[in-house]
């Protein structure tokens, strides 16, 4: 255990008759879930691209003025009027202070963002890769990152962990989006993110015994939404899956990790930044 630990001591439900504004509905209410929110980007339809160059240096701004090596970092990748309660962020990404190899060749200081993305083709799967924070906003609605800066400790333990062949070994390929943090079955890029703090925060890299200890920990978040509705939005998406969720889904969220953190003694600071500022 790490020192800087401070441990607490601490039915499907039937298929209705579907009527074509039910299906909508459904469908609006989970387009968060998927694809923009968890892909890894190659164009910017969403914002003007220009802004979302400048928005990136400004979040790296914001983390270089916080002298944070490592920080989660969380994007809005769907519109956030189709983001059911109380979810505000889509994907979540761990930024490192590294050098950056440029495509002349020059290394650069910067942030690198570690992810587990969606893939494009099979959306039932997920592959592990690196981005530049250019690349991480270039795909999002909204120009707002929600940012949580660790203990000085977590930031060294997760820096080194993240070039680590356990960190590689953690992921799971099977994903889902709306995955259930205190399972092996499926896996999404939030939950990632949560097994890799666990697995550094309980010094252990077993499978087993991370989700043990999540299920006495973790605050997982509860999405207020209709399982009929969260029925009907697998009809347009296969990567909605619910067989690992007992009734409500619970998922890991932004706000979930952060009030993880919070609880173990390993939250330096909580910020929103936006096109305006930071907070």
């Amino acid at each position: 255990m790490r020192r800087y630990r401070l441990l607490m001591k601490l039915c499907a439900f039937p298929m209705l008759p579907i009527s074509r504004p039910l299906i909508l509905l459904g469908f609006l209410t989970l387009s968060f879930c998927c694809v923009a929110g968890s892909e890894q980007a190659n164009t910017n339809d969403s914002v003007q691209a220009i802004e979302s160059v400048r928005f990136s240096k400004r979040v790296e701004h914001v983390l270089a003025e916080h002298r944070a090596e490592v920080a989660l970092v969380a994007r809005v990748g769907r519109p956030r009027h189709s983001l059911p309660a109380p979810l505000r962020f889509t994907h979540v990404a761990i930024a490192v202070y590294s050098q950056i190899e440029t495509g002349d060749g020059q290394r650069l200081p910067g942030y690198v963002f570690y992810n587990l993305y969606q893939d494009r083709t099979d959306k039932l799967t997920s592959y592990l890769a690196k981005d530049s924070a250019v690349n991480f906003f270039a795909q999002v609605v909204e120009l707002e990152a929600g940012i949580l800066i660790p203990v000085a400790e977590l930031q060294q333990e997760l820096k080194g962990f993240v070039t680590s062949a356990e960190y590689t070994a953690l992921h799971r390929p099977e994903y889902s989006i709306l995955a259930n943090p205190f399972t092996l079955k499926y896996q999404n890029c939030t939950e990632f993110v949560l097994d890799t703090l666990t697995a550094v925060i309980y010094d252990t890299t077993n499978k087993h015994q991370i989700k043990a200890n999540l299920q006495t920990h973790f605050p997982a978040t509860e999405l207020k939404v209709s399982r009929a509705k969260l029925v009907l939005a697998r009809i347009f998406n296969n990567a909605v899956i619910l067989d690992d969720h007992r009734a409500t889904p619970r998922i890991a969220s932004f706000q979930s990790i952060a009030s993880y953190l919070t609880k173990h003694g390993a939250l330096e600071q909580r910020l929103v930044v936006t096109a305006a500022g930071s907070g």
